[in-house]
């Protein structure tokens, strides 16, 4: 792949999984400036704090000299007008930029709408005003998941060209706020801009050292929870949702290299593991690493969390993902719950339009295998996210 020729890029959401690789992605393959907005009272903090996200991809600081004179905090607002700079220093800044990577995203799973829509809509908006304004090229993450209740659909493909499908997004507000942001930017295209969106997958690790930032951030994926609560407790549900398991580096690499590229402007691409997993799959890859699991099913799973019936260190057990699910159950009810899964009718997210453009940078998707399985559940181990199989100790279960 051609090394990408910037003078300054702003980057969004660098203190997030995906925008602290992506950082390290581009001081490791450009020489251009990184402007990264954070919100924040002190820009030496807000870089600290930065460069611990940083080291999470990069353990032994070979980026450290470029991010130091290469990486420059910018204290603002993405919400709000200008990002609540002062003219001159947004007009300074838009002079400084020949691209904009917007990552940033509120990805709460239990925020409503309105909460949702001040990152990802009004933010996506006010990022859409400064590259028309300065006539920047803009790359925007989004999600696979904006195809909403398409999702339930048995047989449906869901394309990269898909946009509004007659999806509808009934208890699924993070889904319709990265499908409003998607209009915006459709929108701002026929003004001008000149754009690009990728859906992700559900993120995970570097494919090559496993690394992933398990405490350095909040934002941490679903998935990693699901890992925590499993080996925690060794309780689970069987389930046969997809997962589109999709390494953090192959992301990082893709969306760089699709930046770029002329020809990719005004296309979206599906930057998801085409090696699709379903969920009993991802949880046999647990139990294949010695971990011992019991299946459950669903209602009875959430009942016993629900009753405060699983006890770890004579206390009632309780994880990020058990709350969503009780969360959840609470929200759209336990029949809309059990009926939300797909079963083995698989939802396919079509990524021919992404593999053509991507293969050809010799940029793949590793496919998750039991080999790399392991070196995620490795490093979580190490950086003693959860413990080893040889320790796993189990949850009591008392009526």
């Amino acid at each position: 792949m051609n090394t990408p020729t910037s003078q300054g890029i702003l980057l969004t959401g660098a203190t997030g999984v995906v925008g602290a690789r992506l950082l390290a992605e581009i001081l490791a393959k450009t020489s251009a400036n990184v402007f990264c907005l954070l919100r924040g009272k002190d820009e030496n903090e807000s870089k600290k704090r930065l460069a611990n996200l940083l080291n999470v991809y990069d353990p032994e600081n070979r980026l450290a000299d470029a991010f130091s004179t290469r990486v420059i905090v910018i204290l603002g607002d993405l919400s709000k007008n200008m990002f609540a700079l002062e003219r001159p220093k947004y007009k300074q800044l838009m002079a400084q930029i020949d691209r904009v990577f917007h990552v940033a995203a509120n990805v709460s799973m239990i925020a409503n709408y309105k909460q949702l829509a001040e990152v990802n809509v009004q933010g996506t908006v006010e990022v859409i005003d400064f590259c028309l304004a300065g006539n920047i090229p803009l790359l925007y993450t989004s999600s696979y998941s904006v195809m909403g209740s398409k999702a339930f659909q048995p047989g449906f493909v869901f394309k990269e060209n898909h946009l509004d499908i007659g999806q509808k997004f009934e208890y699924q507000d993070y889904e319709k706020s990265k499908w409003e942001a998607e209009k915006r930017i459709h929108q701002a295209g026929e003004k001008g801009l000149r754009w690009i969106i990728v859906r992700l997958g559900d993120v995970f690790g570097d494919s090559d050292t496993g690394c992933y930032p398990l405490t350095q951030t909040t934002n941490r994926s679903i998935y990693y929870e699901i890992i925590k609560s499993i080996t925690d407790t060794g309780l689970f549900f069987f389930g046969y949702d997809p997962l589109y398991l999709t390494p953090v580096n192959y992301v990082a690499s893709a969306c760089l290299y699709l930046a770029f590229n002329r020809e990719a402007t005004t296309k979206t691409f599906h930057l998801c593991n085409p090696d699709v997993q379903l969920m009993y799959n991802f949880v046999n890859s647990v139990v294949n690493n010695g971990y011992r699991v019991k299946l459950l099913p669903l209602e009875e799973y959430l009942s016993l969390f629900r009753s405060n019936m699983v006890f770890k260190n004579d206390r009632p057990y309780s994880s990020s993902f058990t709350n969503l699910m009780l969360f959840l159950e609470y929200a759209i009810g336990l029949e809309a719950l059990l009926a939300s899964d797909p079963g083995q009718k698989t939802v396919l997210v079509d990524t021919t339009n992404a593999q053509q453009f991507l293969h050809k940078a010799g940029i793949n998707c590793s496919p998750i295998n039991q080999e790399l399985m392991s070196k995620y559940l490795n490093y979580c181990v190490k950086q003693g996210f959860i413990a080893s199989a040889d320790e796993q100790s189990f949850a009591l279960i008392k009526s």
